[in-house]
């Protein structure tokens, strides 16, 4: 399976209402240390704070090495539907490695997508699924839009990795009744 990196803008690592700080805990070394089946697919997840200066040498690697893929609704993003399979070759000799997720408000995000180069040069996709979000913590949302757990758990449930995507779901909703 592909890493997840979290790309987090600094105002959002301390925000209670931020749904992302649902994902990092998700990831184990072992499969079997939380009951999932031997083999079952799931992502290794990151959390990063963005630097406008300074990016991180880990996210910068994993884009050098290629195979990255941008979750962001750029103007020549490609349209990925999360409710069908999630297309694990970009092309005919590229696997997906990593996916980059922008964690802030839409604001902060396009922000964040406009003051770094190194996202603009790689791939986007433009996600997209029936599933309505449900979120409630935050105000002003762009409708159509989900948070960052939720986009997550889309993303997971597409790549099969449904267990993964369970238990960060179950999470969400926990948090999402606060």
């Amino acid at each position: 399976m592909p890493d997840l990196y979290l790309l987090c803008h600094p105002t959002e690592l301390y925000k209670s209402s931020n749904t992302g700080q649902l994902l990092p805990g998700i990831s184990v070394d072992s499969d079997l240390a939380h009951g999932r089946t031997a083999g079952e697919p799931h992502w290794q997840c990151q959390q990063i704070s963005w630097q406008r200066k300074h990016p991180d040498p880990q996210l910068m690697a994993a884009i050098q090495r290629g195979g990255a893929v941008l979750l962001y609704p750029s103007a020549n993003a490609q349209v990925i539907d999360l409710d069908r399979p999630l297309p694990l070759q970009l092309a005919a000799d590229q696997r997906l490695r990593s996916v980059i997720v922008l964690d802030a408000t839409w604001q902060l995000a396009q922000k964040m997508f406009n003051q770094s180069p190194y996202l603009r040069d790689i791939p986007h996709w433009h996600a997209t699924s029936q599933y309505q979000s449900v979120f409630k913590l935050r105000r002003n949302q762009r409708s159509g839009a989900w948070c960052t757990a939720e986009t997550v758990a889309l993303l997971w449930q597409a790549s099969d990795a449904s267990q993964q995507a369970e238990e960060l779901w179950q999470r969400f909703h926990r948090f999402n009744q606060r």
